[in-house]
């Protein structure tokens, strides 16, 4: 990218609106750029920004980017930290979902505390079983810990009768787990591919 192509960036992140900000905003990020910091900082300030932040966030954090994103961990945690208890359970899934995918370990703890919670109440309806699902994935991505294991475990015991499922976090379980907290998990990916079911690897 050529300096005139990072001014642009910086001008749309500057006086930009909406997502044209927020998309200049964490390209700038991704691309380390000098300003990034100042400017994801300006995003976070503002709560009309937060949708849209965490979502472009997500797009930013691909195999090329999430090291680059990850080095504003810092800055975002917090920020994600306070929109997880915020009760507009769209802002709420949406944190979780961000937590996940950029892997801040400091959120894991919370991140089961919430999936456990959510576990309790199923089955239920349609959106606090989206919530659940979005919940338990990120406590595994963040933090694949026995604890969350369990709770992947408990989960497809339920036979809830529900489209999603923790699909990541089984996967996730299985790749990334300590010893004596992945084998079932490794096995139950297996028994799913022998049954023609895609499994993705995190």
């Amino acid at each position: 990218m050529t300096e005139e192509d990072r001014a642009e960036l910086r001008a749309a992140a500057r006086s930009g609106a909406g997502w044209d900000r927020t998309f200049a905003t964490v390209a700038l990020a991704r691309l380390r750029d000098e300003a990034a910091g100042d400017l994801l900082a300006d995003l976070v300030a503002d709560p009309a920004c937060w949708d849209d932040t965490a979502v472009a966030l997500r797009i930013g954090a691909d195999e090329s980017g999430s090291a680059a994103l990850a080095e504003h961990e810092d800055l975002l945690t917090p920020w994600l930290l306070e929109m997880l208890g915020s009760d507009d359970e769209a802002l709420h899934r949406s944190a979780s979902a961000t937590l996940g995918i950029l892997r801040i370990a400091a959120a894991g703890p919370r991140l089961l505390r919430l999936a456990q919670s959510a576990i309790d109440e199923l089955p239920s309806s349609q959106e606090r079983t989206s919530t659940a699902w979005v919940l338990l994935n990120a406590a595994a991505e963040t933090w694949p810990s026995r604890g969350v294991a369990d709770q992947v475990r408990r989960w497809l015991d339920l036979l809830i009768d529900h489209a999603q499922w923790p699909a990541d976090g089984l996967t996730t379980i299985a790749a990334r787990a300590e010893p004596g907290a992945y084998e079932w998990a490794l096995e139950r990916c297996a028994d799913r591919l022998m049954n023609g079911y895609t499994i993705v690897a995190t």
